[in-house]
């Protein structure tokens, strides 16, 4: 048989649990017999018997709610390629907003640039920290668009395993920090920064109760917040503002719904200039504040 019937065959398989049956039988494909997904559909290779029953299996536990991500063993993101797999955060659509107000600022040229500069002692160079690395997307990200100091925190060690994975296979120039993000003591000496991203785990005790099949099977330290969605926003907010450089820029991804409550943490706090950045569907995923 050839690929790209095969390709059909599983377009219409999985139809019956994606809106993006034809893109991820692309990328099923693609993974199974090494080639780009842009090949599968014109290629004239004929399958082996193998490469048959080693797609069909990869496509039933697609069909029982295994994620894609997991699955070909990689993801794209920002136009990196990350490794991914049980253990680590899959990277979103949304987080890639995140990285990308980083980079904007970052690449910044007007008169501030200079006062930046001196005041974060780095000859010239700004430092990012970023928490809760997780597989490494915004940091790697942030360090391939610019010429900052990049410092990834991340605990887990299943995540750590993916963050140094994709620190060495994207060439990024990026210290890891290995530890609990509540210990200040891990950066204070590297401190401060002139930015500080986050996207620690925001779902409350209700979202983890009802999570999608899919999302069950990423690492449950990924997704919870506490109770309420909340507990590590209000770590971050009030312990890392003084890590921050006069006018420095914290970068929170949040959850759904969860911008007004962040909001009301970030005034209580002290922090300026409160800005709420929307995703492509118009939903409020990140807010920026200045220290």
């Amino acid at each position: 048989m050839l690929l790209k019937h095969l390709y059909h065959e599983t377009v219409v398989k999985l139809k019956s649990i994606t809106e993006n049956a034809s893109f991820e039988a692309k990328q099923l494909c693609a993974y199974v017999f090494g080639v780009s997904s842009s090949d599968v559909i014109i290629s004239g290779i004929i399958a082996s018997v193998q490469q048959i029953e080693t797609l069909n299996k990869l496509a039933a536990q697609r069909l029982d709610g295994y994620p894609l991500q997991y699955i070909i063993k990689q993801w794209e993101f920002y136009g990196i390629t990350l490794e991914v797999g049980e253990g680590v955060l899959i990277p979103r659509p949304e987080t890639e907003l995140a990285a990308e107000i980083a980079i904007n600022e970052l690449s910044k040229t007007d008169g501030r640039k200079k006062v930046l500069n001196f005041l974060s002692k780095t000859d010239g160079k700004k430092k990012v920290l970023d928490l809760c690395s997780g597989s490494g997307c915004i940091a790697i990200a942030i360090k391939a668009n610019s010429n900052a100091d990049v410092y990834a925190l991340e605990l887990c060690q299943n995540a750590l395993y993916y963050l140094r994975r994709n620190i060495k296979k994207n060439n990024a120039d990026i210290t890891v920090i290995e530890g609990d993000l509540h210990n200040l003591k891990l950066t204070e000496n590297l401190a401060p920064f002139d930015i500080i991203t986050a996207n620690p785990p925001y779902l409350s005790q209700h979202d983890m109760n009802n999570l999608q099949k899919e999302v069950s099977h990423e690492p449950k330290t990924a997704l919870y917040g506490g109770k309420d969605g909340l507990d590590f926003y209000r770590f971050i907010i009030k312990e890392y503002k003084s890590l921050l450089i006069d006018k420095g820029m914290l970068i929170l991804e949040i959850g759904i719904n969860a911008k007004n409550e962040i909001k009301q943490l970030l005034e209580n706090n002290g922090y300026k200039n409160i800005k709420e950045h929307k995703d492509l569907s118009g939903i409020v995923r990140v807010i920026t504040v200045d220290n």
